[in-house]
């Protein structure tokens, strides 16, 4: 009986031995996820503590893209027999995190910053600081334009017509 050359030299057998993974049995992970508006107005989502990251036009789109690709190399890396973080094969929550100028870019698009001024009582130019990277804020005015934005926001979800 001939046996194939490869077959005796163990060519044929794959070169890494698939992981083992258990039913997710984990609460669910929430994960941080940071939001970033590119100059050309698309959204980059990146998590936080991993090297995963999506793109897209808009946060949904981004956010869609990093979970595929998180869900690829879960694939490749069951395949290959690499080893992962656990909590990728649970379901997880993503909590987005935005940083300051890039939310400040992306609201000037429908706002001027003497108009972010009169929500938030900042000065139009310390915003317009912020807004370019020449400033960082403290958390207090941090918070002062977030709330700004939300309770601007909530307006207009409680408009019907």
């Amino acid at each position: 009986m001939q046996t194939d050359l490869f077959d005796s030299w163990g060519l044929n057998k794959p070169l890494f031995k698939p992981a083992r993974r258990f039913p997710c049995t984990r609460i669910m992970e929430k994960i941080n996820v940071i939001i970033e508006w590119a100059s050309d107005g698309g959204v980059t989502a990146m998590m936080e503590n991993d090297l995963f990251a999506g793109q897209g036009d808009t946060v949904e789109e981004a956010v869609k893209d990093m979970r595929e690709g998180v869900k690829f190399f879960i694939a490749t890396a069951k395949e290959m027999g690499f080893p992962y973080k656990e909590y990728l094969d649970c379901d997880y929550d993503v909590d987005l995190q935005y940083d300051i100028k890039s939310i400040l870019e992306y609201v000037r698009k429908f706002m001027t910053d003497a108009g972010l001024a009169k929500l938030t009582g900042i000065n139009p130019q310390q915003i317009g600081r912020y807004a370019s990277g020449n400033a960082a804020p403290r958390e207090i005015q941090k918070r002062k334009i977030l709330e700004a934005l939300q309770k601007f926001g909530s307006t207009f979800s409680a408009i019907s017509l």
